[in-house]
Formats: structure tokens, C-alpha cells, sequence
């Protein structure tokens, strides 16, 4: 399956680095129709997720067919190439009409990447747009503040994508409006009654491990049945 992608802008974005939120912002960039060239010093894409994911929660094979489907969008991923020594960032900011940060965590007593601006955590950005101080410039990830979770650092990568795309159609940065909360606050008995109208009691299944063991459609259907409808 390939999705679908909006013709092509003729504008290209250069990402540092092939990390969750790497790849994730060429996905989506690619999608709007952007070229993308990814930058990775290591010999393979993935980052963290080949690094400190084991393998039999993250089969490699797996991974390695998710990034496919990247390049076969269009997207370039340019192995063994050190932004700093083999090309340099200037270079990057000549060639391409935007840059994006996603390099993951630089060390306590490191200097920031690139020598833009920094704070206590990494570099710093807007936080709705995810752009440097430095116009044309993004960073996402790691490269901003730590990151635990791999989703948090792919769901960067989309908003600064969608930051970049609107970047490179208006010459603004945007960032996307909040259209949903997922934060709940302390709710009332009343209120825990109405959120549980259409949920079960059911206990949840224990102990699957649906990378080993699969769960069946019956078992997809008692799990979903349990979740609250916050929409």
C-alpha cells in the first residue's frame, strides 16, 4: 500500500537525521508533494528504534519495509553522510528551501547542533511551529528536548512537516490548530456515569503479547467494546 500524494511543489527539504521523527516528517512532506533528502551518519535508517527497541517487539524486517515505503514515495535517504563533515549544514541551507533538525539528544556538555540557538534542553524552537530562530530552519525530537516514547517523536516529525509544508507555500510557519484534547480532568460521579454508558465492564486481556501472539476478532472486539467514547 502506497498512499495517495499531492503533485509535486518543486520545493525540497533536507532532514537531518533518520531517526522516528525524521522519518516521519519525510513521510508527510513527501506526501504534500515536497522532495525530501534524509541525511543519516549511521549505516541504516531508524535511530533509536534499532538501537534501543528489541528486536522481538520491533522485528527489524519490519522496520525495514516501514522505511521502504518512504523512499518508494520518493523520499531519499543518503546513508553514511555526517551533516558537519560530509556536507555542511550551509551547504544544506543553499540547497534546499527548508531544513529540519531531527539529529535526537545532543549531550549535556555538548554544544547545539549546527550552532543555532539553544536552551537548557537542545535547540530552541516555537513551539507551534517547531522553527528555529534561524527563518527556514525546524527541529523536532531529541534535537529539542528529550523524548521517551517513539510516537511522541513521529507525531513531532508530522507537525513539523505540516509547519514546514505551510512554510514553504505562504513563507510562514504555522502550526496546526488543536482540534481535541486527550487530557481528562477529575470528573465527577455523575460525570464517570455518563462517560461509562456505552463501555463494559470487562476485564482487559492479560498477558498478550500481540507482536508474538495475535489477538483473534472476537478478542479485538471485547477490548474495543471497553474503551470510553470521550468524543
Amino acid at each position: 500500500y502506497l498512499p495517495a500524494c499531492e503533485r509535486e511543489t518543486g520545493k525540497r527539504v533536507a532532514i537531518v537525521g533518520a531517526g522516528s521523527a525524521g522519518l516521519a516528517a519525510a513521510y508527510y512532506l513527501t506526501r504534500l508533494g515536497h522532495g525530501c533528502v534524509v541525511f543519516e551518519g549511521q549505516d541504516c535508517a531508524g535511530g533509536k528504534l534499532l538501537r534501543d527497541v528489541p528486536e522481538d517487539k520491533l522485528p527489524r524486517d519490519v522496520l525495514a519495509r516501514e522505511v521502504a515505503i518512504i523512499e518508494k514515495l520518493g523520499a531519499e535517504i543518503r546513508l553514511s553522510t555526517t551533516v558537519g563533515s560530509d556536507v555542511s549544514f550551509d551547504e544544506l541551507r543553499e540547497q534546499f528551501d527548508a531544513v529540519l533538525i531531527a539529529t535526537g539528544e545532543t549531550p549535556d556538555d555538548g554544544p547545539a547542533p549546527f550552532g543555532l540557538e539553544a536552551g537548557d534542553r537542545g535547540i530552541t524552537v516555537d513551539r507551534m511551529t517547531y522553527e528555529t530562530t534561524t527563518p527556514g530552519v525546524f527541529a523536532v525530537g531529541g534535537a529539542v528536548a528529550p523524548v521517551k516514547l517513539a510516537v511522541r517523536s513521529v507525531a513531532q516529525g508530522r507537525a513539523a512537516a505540516m509547519s514546514i509544508g505551510a512554510y514553504l507555500t505562504t513563507g510562514q510557519a504555522a502550526g496546526a490548530a488543536p482540534t481535541f484534547s486527550t487530557h481528562v480532568g477529575k470528573l465527577s460521579d455523575d460525570e464517570i456515569d455518563a462517560f461509562m454508558v456505552e463501555a463494559t465492564d470487562v476485564q482487559r486481556i492479560g498477558g498478550a503479547e500481540p507482536w508474538r501472539e495475535p489477538l483473534s476478532p472476537a478478542q479485538v472486539a471485547s477490548e474495543a467494546a471497553r474503551c470510553m467514547h470521550c468524543d
